[in-house]
């Protein structure tokens, strides 16, 4: 099965945007793991709360076989202001 990697905005994340492929992907077998800017507990537009998110600078990206980018109002005050989702 494949490892995954779901990137969020600490505040602001689509939540059907991340929950519904998170959740289908979980439950056919594959490794997933969420990252976000600071780590930790994410809020999303809808008030879907990840209580435990790792650090994405922490984060080996080539160690996944798809990074998912996750929308919302949170996205792009976070990937776009932040040299280090680009890299």
């Amino acid at each position: 099965m494949a490892k995954i990697l779901f990137v969020v905005a600490n505040v602001g994340f689509q939540d059907e945007e991340f929950s519904i492929p998170f959740e289908l992907l979980s439950s056919q077998g594959h490794f997933c793991d969420v990252a976000s800017g600071n780590g930790g507990k994410c809020r999303g537009v809808f008030f879907k709360t990840i209580e435990k998110s790792l650090k994405f600078e922490d984060v080996q990206v080539s160690d996944y076989a798809i990074v998912v980018f996750v929308g919302g109002g949170g996205a792009y005050e976070e990937y776009f202001q932040n040299a280090s989702y680009l890299d």
